[in-house]
């Protein structure tokens, strides 16, 4: 039969077609299509609509391609089983298989569901059903609705183009021989003797078959690799040995070692196959070569023929009829090319090495990419390839090799030449150490392995100019490249800078952001090589450190200079502004700012792109809480700013302001103070008087003077700037109503509760006004509102308050940010001041997840949480979970804050009031007094933290009966508090009573009097004669009058007690 005869015969109602937009045709289509990709052979369904021409008789037509055709693909649906040449169709090819004793001639697809064929009371009446629904149909119901590049569409027509392939298989191997004088004698039809007559020439059994391995020689010094041998085994082995199996690669960097692990991979299980074949590919004249090799080790008949197709086809079909076997591709970078030659539906493995990335013409859709040795396994490569064994090395022998494979990037091409060089030359590891540390690349060229031909740095030179041919700007995307960090670099990154990295660049990602699949052809020939490796996901790719080195290599200084210079523009242009809502893109841009500044340092640059760079990086890693991390930057971009802008300028003034914000984290107290009054200088230099900069540096300064508890000073720039800014702006300003709030804070600290309330309310106001109610700056100042009614006991207002916040942050800001996470660990702390456990627990708990996931375990927030989580557990008496959680709190602070931070110095006493409650006093005095020395070295031994912790030890004394100790630290107590937040401050009532209770139980009940009614003055004219927070004081003094027979005065105040409403809260030691 010729090319255009039919080989089956698509038996549907027209109207079906015509109602499902001619999917039935475009079934046709595919179907046809699938089955010789699976064969090789043409495969044609007749369809009247598009085959019977214009003008042919149609009755003629179709009686002859019933004649001529081999099967019949019947399309069922309710309408086939009502049309009368549907059905005589059917029962053409029925009579047809009871005449050849077959029963494999008709393909039914089920495709609208049927009574006839759901029903079985239905199907017994209709002889055609009956016989439809007792055999295995095609279920296409649910197919039909997808697209025909839809997965599920293309997976379920292999499924049947397998079936016809059977099918075809079963008719070659059974010649067709109708009864005489049957039309259905034409069956045996050219198409069938062309199939046999082929089949008889071509298939040679599997039996017979001579064990055959043909693979190159394998290298004796090549070592490692075993996972991905393994991986490579479960791949191949996963669908067991008689299934068809899915072809594999190895993906990879020329030089990676691919070929050495196919070949190792072969000779470890070679007893697994009964034929295992080597297949070069790197042209086609090579996998012709290969394949005419193939077909003499299997002695095929046509194995002499001058035809080389022939035998293509010819090995293509054994391998398609024979299993337990393995074909390997090596070098198979060009895949349009190993298409021709690629077996199909096989039974056999087929594994590709290449330089490729994509091979899904071939059906491989997830590639075993390849990348550098293991620290391990390039240590064990260098010793085996120089046949040392490590017992007998000395230690620096060692050291050099584990240095040198870190120096080689663990790659195995430079691997084997070091270690053939070393071996050849009788050299110690660490002499070639420090030669490569000065020679670099050139060194490596000197070492000439005789298993490889090509060096590092000419195994690629092929790949590099034909990019610098083709490409463009894909040669400037790898130069570029070359002088980032290797790893994850972000497509946005070149995409934001591409205007600073030359004018190709600049040109051809012009559109890049309205298109951005304009990133395909730049990166494509890149890809095509394994050069980079793209990451759909996280739209980034990387470049191996060997090919970095060896694209720096080929550039002269010149060049190089440029290219770093213009890497660093670009990620300055890169780099967004330092937001939360920026995080993410700073984060990922990070390793690339470092590599940068390695730039800066060792080319000496010197431009503002430069210092602006590394400025804005060193904020991120400020907010971060990354203080280690981030002093560098600030360091190199003071040092150029300086050097390029002179001492009297405005980014000068920035580092130095940003600087000062680093050591004022760090508690470094009078460093920040002396770069922000440089930062003051300039800017009152350049900016005179009035300006909002200036405005800031004052409330720097302000804030700076209030955590060191110098409120007064605080309070003076805090009014030097709410002067400028009001100049500036007026009241109804965001920033006049930020100073506002700032006030509202200062006064909250030193207990002055009716000021802060009035400010608070004030900056709330303002800022209701020009900002709406749905705005975090609105936000915070309600939050600091609740803060001040919890510190007065007002709980159900700071609640009321602090759910407000939480609900408008959740709104505007979503449930992962530091604003939500705050508002929430400020909920647990209101909860646990209310004795609320459970509460407070679950409210911690969520904030710890919330700051774990945004800020990472490393961040003071963090700390802060696990701190709360501590606190809540001594409260409850769970002493061995606190001591654990601040533990965890110390370890971190330490690690991110040092040991002299104010943090540090909680968390010591935090520890010793657990011990303290333990009766482990030695220990709790211990750690009280390093906290003690800590906070005098920082803020000197008047401050406010200083005084806590001498109250903590007077109560630690008084539990020991030192009541003389005791006395004394509650009087330096009281002296620290009374200088610095007064005497109307609830830390002085506290230790007020302290000093009180102690007089009591010495029996000196007069003494203890007045000192206790004072603490009860203080506290009801602070926080209110309704507090729930008053009611130790009261209790306290009731006691006291009580036991100097005061009986009707105690009995009155008891009776305010019982008036109060909430919680009776017991006096706790400040924490």
């Amino acid at each position: 039969m010729g090319n255009k005869q039919s080989v089956a015969f698509l038996s549907y109602v027209r109207s079906d077609d015509k109602h499902e937009n001619e999917r039935l045709t475009q079934f046709c289509e595919r179907l046809s299509a699938e089955v010789k990709m699976q064969t090789g052979e043409k495969f044609p369904i007749f369809q009247d609509r598009k085959d019977i021409k214009w003008g042919q008789n149609w009755k003629e037509r179709i009686e002859n391609t019933l004649d001529e055709v081999t099967f019949l693909i019947p399309i069922i649906t309710p309408s086939f089983f009502k049309s009368t040449p549907c059905r005589d169709e059917f029962k053409r090819f029925i009579e047809r298989e009871n005449n050849l004793n077959r029963n494999d001639l008709i393909l039914p697809v089920y495709y609208v569901s049927s009574d006839l064929i759901e029903i079985k009371e239905r199907c017994v009446d209709d002889d055609i059903a009956t016989i439809i629904a007792s055999r295995q149909l095609v279920d296409w119901r649910n197919i039909r609705f997808e697209p025909p590049t839809a997965p599920e569409y293309g997976k379920k027509l292999a499924e049947i183009a397998v079936q016809i392939k059977e099918s075809l298989v079963r008719v070659q191997q059974k010649v067709i021989k109708p009864e005489p004088n049957k039309v259905e004698a034409d069956t045996n039809s050219e198409i069938s003797e062309s199939m046999i007559g082929r089949e008889k020439s071509l298939r040679i059994r599997s039996t017979s078959v001579k064990p055959i391995f043909d693979i190159p020689k394998q290298n004796q010094f090549f070592t490692g690799r075993e996972i991905v041998i393994e991986q490579l085994h479960e791949k191949l082995k996963e669908n067991g040995a008689t299934a068809l199996s899915q072809p594999q690669a190895i993906s990879g960097l020329g030089g990676i070692g691919k070929t050495q692990t196919a070949i190792k991979y072969a000779y470890k299980y070679k007893n697994d196959y009964k034929a295992v074949f080597w297949v070069y590919s790197d042209s086609k004249g090579s996998l012709i070569s290969s394949y005419v090799k193939i077909a003499s080790l299997l002695n095929l008949p046509v194995k002499d023929d001058k035809n080389q197709e022939l035998i293509v086809y010819s090995v293509k079909h054994w391998l398609e009829n024979n299993s337990d076997w393995l074909l390997i591709f090596d070098n198979a970078d060009n895949t349009e090319i190993i298409e021709e030659f690629f077996p199909v539906q096989t039974k056999g493995h087929i594994l590709l090495t290449s330089r490729a990335q994509i091979f899904s013409k071939l059906g491989i859709m997830y590639p075993i990419k390849m990348d550098e040795m293991s620290p391990d396994e390039s240590k064990n490569f260098l010793l085996t390839r120089t046949g040392r064994n490590i017992h007998s090395l000395e230690q620096i022998e060692i050291n050099a090799i584990e240095k040198l494979g870190e120096k080689l990037y663990y790659f195995p091409l430079a691997l084997e030449q070091a270690g053939a060089y070393i071996h050849e030359k009788f050299s110690s590891f660490n002499d070639y150490l420090i030669s490569y540390h000065n020679e670099g690349l050139k060194l490596l060229e000197k070492s000439k392995s005789d298993k490889y031909k090509k060096t590092v740095a000419t195994t690629w030179s092929l790949n590099f100019e034909q990019i610098e041919q083709n490409s463009k700007d894909a040669t400037d995307l790898l130069y570029v490249s070359a002088f980032l960090s290797p790893y994850s670099i972000p497509l946005e990154l070149i995409a934001r800078g591409a205007n600073q990295l030359g004018p190709v660049l600049s040109t051809s990602l012009a559109d890049v952001v309205r298109n951005p699949v304009v990133f395909d052809d730049v990166l494509d020939p890149l890809t095509k090589y394994s050069l980079i490796n793209r990451d759909p996901n996280s739209r980034s790719y990387s470049i191996h450190r060997m090919v970095q080195a060896v694209l720096k290599e080929r550039m002269d200084n010149d060049t190089q200079l440029m290219w770093a210079e213009r890497t660093v523009k670009a990620v300055y242009k890169a780099f967004p502004d330092v937001v939360f809502k920026n995080w993410s893109v700073c984060e990922r841009m990070i390793p690339h700012v470092k590599a940068c500044r390695e730039l800066i340092e060792n080319s000496k640059f010197e431009f503002q792109e430069a210092a602006g760079l590394l400025n804005e990086a060193g904020n991120y890693l400020k907010e971060r809480g990354l203080f280690g991390e981030s002093k560098p930057f600030f360091i190199k971009a003071l040092d150029i700013r300086k050097k390029v802008l002179g001492e009297d300028n405005l980014d000068l003034a920035e580092t130095f302001n940003d600087f000062a914000g680093l050591y004022q984290a760090q508690s470094k107290y009078e460093e920040a103070e002396k770069f922000y009054n440089k930062a003051l200088d300039i800017r009152k230099k350049v900016l005179g008087e009035d300006d909002p900069d200036l405005a800031e540096t004052f409330n720097n300064f302000a804030g700076l003077y209030q955590v060191q508890g110098k409120y007064e000073e605080a309070e003076e720039f805090f009014n030097k700037a709410l002067e400028i800014n009001k100049k500036i702006f007026g009241e109804n300003h965001p920033d006049y109503a930020s100073i506002i709030a700032n006030l509202g804070s200062l006064y909250q600290a030193q207990g002055k509760y009716e000021k802060a309330e009035e400010f608070h309310n004030k900056a709330l106001e303002i800022k209701k006004k020009i900002l709406g109610e749905n705005h975090p700056s609105y936000a915070i100042t309600i939050a600091n509102l609740g803060s001040l009614y919890q510190d007065q006991g007002k709980y159900e207002k700071a609640e009321e308050f602090f759910n407000k916040v939480s609900e408008i942050n959740k709104k505007i800001l979503g449930e992962n940010h530091p604003d939500y996470a705050t508002i929430i660990a400020n909920l647990g702390l209101l909860y646990r001041d209310q004795g609320k456990y459970e509460k407070a627990e679950e409210f911690f708990n969520k904030a710890l997840e919330i700051n774990k996931k945004i800020l990472g375990e490393n961040h003071p927030d963090y700390a802060t949480t696990l701190g709360n989580l501590g606190l809540l557990y001594r409260d409850q008496g769970k002493y061995k979970e606190a001591e654990n959680f601040f533990n965890k709190t110390l370890e971190i602070n330490k690690k991110i804050l040092g040991e002299n931070h104010p943090n540090y110095a909680t968390t010591l006493g935090n520890l010793g009031l657990v011990y303290q409650d333990q009766g482990r006093y030695e220990e709790a005095e211990e750690f009280y007094n390093k906290a003690l020395e800590i906070k005098k070295k920082i803020f000197g031994e008047n401050h406010p933290d200083c005084a806590i912790t001498l109250g903590n030890l007077g109560l630690l004394y008084q539990d020991q009966g030192r009541y003389k100790e005791a006395e004394e630290y509650y009087n330096k107590d009281l002296e620290i508090n009374k200088k610095t937040r007064g005497e109307n401050h609830p830390d002085y009532a506290t230790t007020l009573g302290n000093l009180g209770s102690l007089y009591q139980i010495q029996g000196k009940y007069l003494k203890a009097k007045p000192l206790l009614k004072q603490a009860v003055d203080i506290v009801e004219t602070s926080l209110s004669k309704k507090s729930p927070l008053i009611v130790p004081f009261l209790t306290r003094y009731a006691n006291c009058l009580m036991n100097i027979k005061r009986n009707r005065e105690a009995a009155i105040i008891n009776r305010q007690i019982k008036a109060i409403q909430g919680k009776q809260i017991p006096i706790k030691e400040k924490d």
